[in-house]
């Protein structure tokens, strides 16, 4: 254990003298079948360490919110799943970050066919300049996993289906994708994503740009893809991580402070720093 470093004491946080980071915060799994394993990650973007020693299991179907402060690292270590964080120049990850076991940042894992495995959908949501119908067959087309029109066309409303959209859009496929309101649009980012059928679903605060309702129907979607995919989801809205995820991780100026079950860190969290974010007494 290393006491609290002196960035944290700039941020006002003096009323936890005693606090301290967790050597290893991995906590215990949602279950012993792991999907994504993080060991020792740090993340650089030149000469600034945005993310310090991250230990963390994720479990195949469990849904996992990561919180915290804004600028914590949770979007920084999200992109990094997916190697998405390449596109980024001077960006640096080290530590081991495997997916079903295999090492996801060596020279033989080609990224595009990792984020083919390890899907994503964005803050806002970003439909092509195409139709619905398109957008959706994209992917497949893509990756050649359609032959004939009826298997891309089967593809196409099995993925509405799945992103609660079919009945809203089925009629009007050959419409752009822009002509949708917020929240269709961004359950057709969600069709999208799993219509080339990924392993793994990231999500990057995708409600932050909707209003309530729309909101409640992608935290429905959520917790109905868990059944086949496995999520981990970016919130800064604590309410939102307490409804759809099974396990919550709490970061704070780039380290994992605690990870357990939902409940748990909100009714009896382990980590001071925790307790005081939840509270609100900082964030």
């Amino acid at each position: 254990m290393t006491n609290v470093p002196e960035p944290l004491l700039k941020r006002g946080v003096t009323a936890m003298d005693n606090a301290q980071y967790p050597d290893q915060a991995v906590g215990e799994p949602f279950a012993d079948d792991h999907k994504m394993s993080l060991r020792n990650v740090n993340v650089f973007y030149g000469d600034k360490q945005a993310i310090f020693d991250v230990n963390i299991d994720i479990a195949r179907n469990e849904v996992i919110a990561m919180i915290g402060p804004s600028g914590c690292g949770k979007s920084t270590l999200l992109r990094s799943i997916n190697r998405m964080n390449d596109t980024v120049e001077g960006c640096v990850v080290s530590g081991e970050l495997t997916l079903d076991g295999e090492d996801i940042y060596t020279a033989k894992m080609d990224p595009v066919a990792l984020r083919a495995r390890v899907g994503m959908v964005f803050q806002k949501p970003n439909p092509f300049p195409k139709s619905i119908y398109d957008n959706v067959a994209y992917g497949p087309r893509l990756h050649g996993l359609a032959s004939r029109r009826a298997e891309l066309d089967e593809i196409v409303e099995t993925s509405l289906t799945r992103a609660g959209l079919w009945t809203e859009v089925k009629d009007r496929l050959d419409q752009p994708g822009t002509s949708l309101s917020g929240g269709q649009q961004q359950r057709l980012c969600i069709a999208r994503a799993i219509a080339i059928s990924p392993e793994m679903i990231l999500m990057d605060e995708p409600c932050s740009a909707l209003d309530p309702i729309a909101t409640a129907k992608i935290e429905e979607l959520i917790t109905e893809l868990s059944q086949n995919y496995t999520i981990a989801i970016v919130t800064h809205s604590m309410q939102q991580a307490a409804r759809v995820s099974h396990r919550t991780a709490y970061f704070h100026l780039g380290h994992l402070i605690e990870v357990n079950e939902t409940e748990k860190v909100f009714t009896a969290p382990e980590h001071e720093l925790t307790e005081a974010y939840i509270t609100g007494r900082f964030g």
